[in-house]
């Protein structure tokens, strides 16, 4: 990082008081100087490091708080996973997962991070103070560039209102994107990701600071497919930009970043990009927080500008950052706000945007200038128009033709189009002959990605030019950006879209428009809102490419279906019926009344149902008996009958060797809120994750349940209502795994019941698939038992039941019966030969359909064929045919035998060993199979050996 300031000592007396420290220094002398064992150390931009011990109870729940050399702090906000302490000239601010914490503490231009370093290890860095400031870029895009989810004058309008209205709080999304080198300063994804909730957080309290009506949220966090970090800042962000087309750059976000380690610059821009929908920024890692840069630099994608003294020629609008009055008299002293170059005795940087109704506690003087230095207006006048570029989608559902197929880049175009207005004034006039019908053109030009018709019938061309407008001009001039009639400038794919105003000659007409031709109409209304969402349908327009809107009242969730001029039919056909989240459980109480000759009985039942009213007349006996149901409203929830156990897996060496190896676990209905969105919702057996649905599968903390935010998260949309009934990839820290999977891993019923005399060592929950319970009873023959186990492939008892006479049989053991087996014997006088059999399974090992058992031995040499019928004593229990091996001890999991958990399969070539079923791990040749009553692991093409990677104690099972 190029510095010109060096050697600057600070000596400063801060103030001291009463208060908790909530960190604990390392200060011995190899604590204090940058260790390699600890990524953080190793960052640019350091003056020291040292290890401390966090009290985060402090954190989470006092008022003061006090930094390691005595400065109180007090509580400014508080929410649910972050804090915010401050004092006349120092602010600090918290953010925590669990146990992952990150900080960011600012004292009179002096800068600290609190930063994790694995398991209960944590970082107190302190920053340089020599800063290197950002730049901007100023550059024009074309069309292609800018997102055709809206056009010029919905932008228009936007700005307008943003201008006209200064309160309406307005959140704006962020699609963050990271590279490997940015990831390598952190000891783990976990304190990656808390650190990056950091800079939101700071980022937010620089909007309350500066009394902004706006918010910034996180939409998703990914590792950048291609990018590195690269010197030349400039080209780097060219290099982001133009990585991938725009809209999955931006991913269903309003804006998106980039997260590096180290560049010449500490973070870069283009300028005003909130009308173009093609905010794009970079950002260093230790710039982020210590010199609040990634709030500086999404506020030059707002259109905020520098301080006025960093332009020598015009400064024309409001726009400037603010030199806080008054300019101290040392050089490297006073106060800047976020978006200000430093000069002499303006050198602190501060979280404030300037506003010139916005007094700075510590000087008394505003922060900003009337009609020069006004970032708070800026970006408070521009937010609507930037928060208007994204969906907020997960997973670029947005993007997706399959989820969202009127979305505007997935939208068919009309073959036939009319161009109609009302105005007397140029239907009387000679362009009134442009008022027509046009179809498909059958020429050459592409039309800049645009369909181009022709005039039914003169020699004029509708095309999309370079300009960004549908223009009507002479066929033989395709692609020239002259013109009779226009449009205004706009990104939509088809002219017959929405909103577009034209031009005629030099006059403008509101009442024209293009249309579908009439033979492209949907027969059918769209589809109806779902409950807790309107439409703006006008209750007639059906033609070809009309587009429907829905949206909620109770959050910005919203939908759309289009008349498609291709199928006449309306896409999607059918609206999810929580889109608006209004999940309502209907529970039907049906109250029986059975009369006879005798007694009568009244049983009440609750269910949770999707049933109306239900009546049932029973007769019993002569005497009627009649059963009623309340009436009921229908459920918007489908009946779950889903497993309330599932098991995540993966056989991905990369994920199980991660820390996100922890979601592959067993999960259970989560009690505190069993559904959501229609489906059932997980807990993680021993921890505090969930596993939901919203639109697609997602991971997170149970705290947030409902957040598009993850941990891990399924790769598509499904509508299947049991989350192992389809088969798709899984998303972790923007790495795509096929090889995880989810399987039903309970019996649905209870185990049989245990009949009459006897008793069974069921604890009365545990239904996993392989549990065995146990039947047992007292006969005067002795003891008697059967066994009844949870067929992990089947997901059923087996055996269903038990004999009712099982303490009254006279045999000691189950038995099986296996009959009209055909036996071939080979007999010798000096040869000791071997019985086989063919059936399927055998004293107790799940065999290949076809496989020889071994039965008998005989001694007798002679050949003979016999049929005959027998009674053996079997066990019944089955054995799975896929394997999971996991392990939590932190040894194994850091070392490479950590490749062996994993998913083992029956292996095709070698089903059985030694009576015992072999497994294949699912992508390294390793096989399971016993020896010497040990079951082993070593590579498959040593099957049988006795040595070993990994084997279990001696067993018999």
């Amino acid at each position: 990082m190029a510095s010109n300031l060096l050697g600057l000592i600070f000596l400063s007396c801060w103030g001291t008081g009463y208060g908790e420290s909530f960190l604990t220094l390392h200060t011995n002398s190899t604590n204090m100087l940058r260790s390699s064992l600890y990524p953080g150390c190793s960052q640019a931009d350091i003056e020291s490091c040292m290890e401390a011990d966090l009290d985060l109870d402090i954190l989470k729940n006092n008022d003061t708080i006090e930094l390691p050399d005595g400065t109180l702090l007090y509580l400014s906000n508080r929410q649910d996973n972050s804090a915010v302490f401050q004092s006349e000239a120092a602010e600090a601010v918290f953010t925590w997962q669990g146990d992952n914490v990150a900080g960011s503490v600012h004292v009179e231009g002096q800068s600290w991070i609190l930063q994790g370093c694995g398991e209960e290890c944590f970082l107190w860095i302190k920053h340089t103070s020599n800063w290197e400031d950002e730049t901007l870029v100023q550059t024009n895009f074309t069309s292609e560039d800018l997102n055709p989810h809206q056009n010029t004058s919905d932008m228009t309008q936007l700005m307008a209102r943003g201008g006209e209205d200064i309160s309406t709080m307005v959140t704006y999304s962020v699609m963050i994107w990271y590279t490997p080198q940015f990831r390598d300063t952190f000891s783990s994804d976990s304190d990656m990701m808390v650190f990056i909730d950091l800079m939101f957080t700071e980022t937010n309290q620089g909007y309350i600071n500066s009394k902004i009506p706006v918010k910034v949220m996180k939409l998703d966090v990914k590792l950048h497919p291609t990018m590195i970090d690269m010197q030349d800042t400039a080209l780097m962000l060219d290099t982001f930009a133009n990585s991938m087309p725009v809209l999955e750059l931006l991913n269903c976000a309003d804006s998106t970043a980039l997260l590096i380690a180290d560049t010449y610059y500490g973070g870069i821009a283009y300028l005003d990009r909130a009308f173009s929908c093609h905010a794009i920024s970079i950002t260093v890692k230790s710039y982020a927080t210590g010199y609040y840069t990634f709030g500086h630099q999404i506020g030059h994608s707002f259109g905020a500008q520098h301080n006025p003294e960093e332009y020598y020629g015009s400064t024309a609008g409001d726009g400037y950052a603010h030199w806080i009055q008054p300019t101290s008299s040392e050089e490297y002293g006073g106060y800047r706000t976020i978006l200000a170059y430093r000069g002499f005795g303006h050198f602190y940087r501060v979280n404030h945007y300037s506003n010139p109704d916005v007094v700075f506690s510590p000087t008394k003087t505003p922060t900003g200038v009337g009609s020069l230095s006004n970032n708070a207006r800026v970006i408070t006048a521009n937010r609507f128009a930037m928060a208007s570029c994204g969906t907020e989608e997960p997973n670029g559902e947005c993007n997706d033709c399959t989820v969202n197929p009127a979305n505007e880049p997935c939208l068919n175009c009309c073959e036939s189009v009319t161009i109609t207005s009302s105005d007397f004034t140029f239907l009387d006039s000679w362009y009134g002959n442009f008022a027509a019908n046009y179809t498909k053109y059958s020429g050459s030009f592409s039309g800049n990605s645009r369909m181009v018709y022709k005039h039914m019938s003169m020699d004029y061309c509708l095309y999309y030019t370079s300009q960004e407008m549908w223009v009507i001009n002479a066929c033989s001039n395709l692609g020239s950006t002259s013109y009779y009639m226009r449009t205004d400038s706009t990104n939509k794919k088809c002219v017959h879209a929405s909103g577009l105003s034209w031009v005629w000659s030099s006059n403008s007409d509101p009442t024209m428009s293009a249309s579908c031709s009439g033979a492209s109409v949907c027969p059918d209304d769209p589809p109806t809102p779902p409950s807790g969402a309107t439409s703006d349908w006008d209750g007639t327009t059906k033609t070809g490419g009309t587009i429907v809107s829905y949206s909620c009242s109770s959050s910005s969730s919203t939908k759309r279906s289009v008349c498609d001029p291709v199928t006449n039919s309306w896409t999607p056909d059918l609206l999810s019926v929580d889109l608006c989240g209004l999940d309502t459980t209907t529970t039907t109480t049906t109250t029986t009344t059975i009369t006879t000759s005798s007694a009568t009985t009244t049983a009440t039942t609750t269910t949770t149902t999707t049933t109306t009213t239900v009546t049932t007349t029973t007769t019993t006996t002569a005497t009627t008996t009649t059963t009623t149901a309340a009436t009921t409203t229908t459920s918007t929830i489908p009946l779950l009958n889903c497993c309330e156990t599932v098991t995540i897996s993966s056989s991905d060496s990369k994920f199980l060797v991660s820390d996100w190896v922890i979601f592959a676990a067993t999960y259970t209905k989560y009690s505190n809120i069993p559904s959501m969105n229609g489906r059932m919702v997980y807990k993680h057996n021993s921890h505090d994750y969930c596993l939901y649905w919203n639109d697609i599968w997602f991971i997170y903390e149970c705290s947030e349940l409902g957040a598009n935010h993850y941990y891990m998260a399924s790769s598509d949309a499904t509508d299947e209502e049991c989350i192992y009934d389809s088969s798709y990839s899984w998303l972790w820290d923007g790495n795509q795994d096929s090889t995880i999977s989810l399987r039903c891993s309970v019996c649905s019923d209870d185990p049989p019941t245990a009949p009459s005399g006897a008793t069974s060592d069921w604890d009365g929950t545990t239904k996993t698939g392989g549990t065995i319970v146990t039947y047992s009873c007292s006969s005067s023959r002795g003891s008697v038992s059967r066994r009844s186990a949870c067929d992990p492939v089947t997901i059923v008892w087996n055996p269903s039941f038990i004999p009712a006479d099982l303490c009254g049989q006279d045999t000691q053991h189950s038995t099986t019966t296996i009959s009209s087996l055909n036996f071939v014997t080979i007999t010798s006088s000096n040869f000791l030969a071997t019985d086989y059999v063919t059936n399927s399974s055998l004293n107790g090992r799940m065999l290949e359909s076809g496989s020889l058992v071994r039965i008998a031995r005989m001694i007798t040499m002679s050949t003979t064929t016999t049929t005959t019928t027998t009674t053996t004593t079997i066990s019944s229990e089955i054995c799975c045919e896929s394997v999971i091996i996991t392990s939590s001890e932190p040894t194994f999991l850091g070392s490479d035998y950590v490749v062996l958990a994993a998913t083992y399969t029956e292996y095709s070539s070698t089903p059985s060993s030694n009576g015992r079923m072999v497994y294949k791990h699912d992508s390294q040749d390793a096989c399971i199979y016993t020896v010497n009553n040990r079951w082993l692991i070593y590579h498959c093409s040593e099957l049988g050996a006795s040595s070993y990677l990994m084997a279990t104690d001696a067993t018999n099972k």
